[in-house]
């Protein structure tokens, strides 16, 4: 420190304690001013948070999770006790049933069959509409 340093400190300090103010006074001083700085910036925090969406918004997240983790276990129970059975019945060689559209092995054509018609009629196998193939040949 140079001498000017040294003198001005002891001046601020003769000030500071002519006031009544030393070390001791100032640690309180700041202790005191940080407090209240603290507790205005929580103030303003808990105040311009919307609190009331946070709770709204972590009460929709856990019932959701909660929900699907409740169905999950029920469609997984349910599931694990369903026996299915399946039933042949005899196929049609020159057609390939793809959902409710029947393709013939033939010429590829696609078309729809009315099995409840055919089984009414004296045909064993239907005949494609585009062809003419039937199971039994052309």
């Amino acid at each position: 420190m140079t001498i000017e340093q040294i003198e001005l400190r002891k001046m601020l300090t003769q000030m500071l304690a002519d006031n009544g103010i030393n070390r001791e006074t100032i640690v309180d001083f700041v202790k005191s001013i940080v407090e209240e700085k603290v507790e205005k910036a929580i103030y303003s925090t808990v105040h311009e948070v919307d609190i009331d969406g946070m709770v709204r918004g972590t009460v929709r997240e856990t019932t959701k999770k909660a929900l699907q983790e409740e169905v999950s276990k029920k469609v997984r129970s349910t599931l694990s006790s369903v026996s299915i059975s399946l039933e042949c019945h005899e196929s049609v060689p020159h057609l390939r049933q793809i959902g409710d559209i029947y393709e013939c092995a033939e010429c590829g054509g696609q078309f729809f069959i009315d099995m409840k018609a055919l089984k009414d009629s004296d045909r064993k196998a239907p005949l494609c509409p585009y062809c003419g193939s039937r199971a039994t040949g052309t």
